[in-house]
């Protein structure tokens, strides 16, 4: 069983039409506090060793004291810290120690950055609520690139990235970057997901967006990175038995946030499962037993909306059989497959 924290320092500079943790402005974590908590999830820490991982969301670069909250990270719990590095890169820009902070998170093997692309210009910003944000993209990846970052492109699959296809190869072609990962995000019933349904690639384009992004670079392999289990259809299905049955393959993770008022949650940041009480007030004991009481919660990461669905089921209307979701990708792969065969 593996464990993770997703400890909310800062709000993000966007709130993106994919985001199923409805990431978008926020306050910071006052300093102190940080370091409260931290020292709070000390014995955590030491008993569950590299099982327990903490990050830092929904934007680090966000955070006045960024740098300073990497170094104590580095200098106290480095071990147990999981940098994913994803950014939209506006926060980064906007800091004049951006240097620095890149600089440290290279010294301390943190060196993976990624960005996340839906589209051309117009459509990405639209898609993201923050005008500017593609441009904004482009500078921050040169700047991640100048200090020696491994940078990502998230390819989003939505019919606004199909649409514009010659516009995001032309600024592949010109944008720094090490690799590629085509997308298909997930479904949860959060509204901010329902209203990206309208933007959702239907089954028809999938071939179309895997060809796009093999043009572009990506490998059989990344491909497969877009394989998961998540779609409407069980998300309605799970909404009448009040939670989602887990897929047998489902990989044995149970998730929990602090918040910026220190406020330990139970489940994903943007559906809290249940509330375990207040970090400040919390003993590592306390918190060691919390943590080793909570079973897998990976695919019950939006478990809050679904009671709340339960009485009202009858009034959400679904999509229609041929969206595209990330549970549709191993069939996909599976019928290109296929196709290559016949043609050999």
């Amino acid at each position: 069983m593996d464990y993770n924290i997703d400890i909310l320092v800062a709000g993000c500079d966007t709130s993106c039409l994919h985001c199923y943790v409805n990431g978008g402005p926020g306050p910071q974590m006052r300093l102190e506090d940080f370091y409260l908590c931290l020292e709070r999830l000390r014995p955590a820490f030491e008993r569950f060793g590299r099982a327990l991982t903490f990050t830092l969301d929904n934007e680090l670069y966000g955070h006045t004291h960024a740098l300073e909250l990497l170094r104590y990270v580095a200098d106290t719990c480095g071990d147990s810290y999981y940098h994913h590095g994803s950014t939209t890169g506006i926060a980064l820009l906007e800091r004049q120690d951006a240097p620095a902070l890149l600089r440290l998170l290279r010294e301390k093997g943190w060196t993976e950055t990624s960005f996340a692309i839906h589209g051309g210009r117009e459509n990405h910003d639209r898609i993201v609520a923050r005008r500017g944000a593609l441009k904004m993209l482009e500078r921050a990846a040169e700047l991640c690139k100048s200090e020696g970052m491994t940078i990502w492109i998230s390819l989003m699959a939505s019919k606004c990235l199909l649409a514009d296809r010659a516009e995001v190869a032309a600024l592949l072609n010109r944008l720094p970057h090490d690799g590629l990962l085509p997308v298909i995000p997930d479904y949860y019933p959060t509204p901010r997901l329902r209203r990206y349904q309208s933007i959702r690639c239907e089954r028809e384009q999938i071939g179309e967006f895997f060809d796009f992004a093999m043009e572009l670079g990506a490998t059989r392999e990344q491909l497969e990175y877009c394989d998961g289990w998540t779609c409407e259809s069980r998300v309605f299905d799970a909404a009448r038995q009040g939670r989602l049955a887990l897929d047998p393959e489902a990989r044995q993770t149970a998730f929990f946030h602090i918040d910026s008022r220190l406020d330990f949650c139970r489940g994903n940041t943007g559906s809290p499962l249940e509330y375990c009480g207040n970090i400040a007030r919390l003993s590592g004991e306390a918190i060691c037993g919390i943590i080793a009481a909570t079973p897998d919660n990976y695919y019950e990461t939006s478990g809050i909306h679904y009671a709340d669905l339960r009485d009202r089921l009858g009034d959400m209307v679904r999509s229609g059989p041929d969206l595209v979701y990330p549970s549709d990708i191993s069939c996909a792969i599976a019928m290109l497959d296929n196709a290559e065969r016949r043609q050999t």
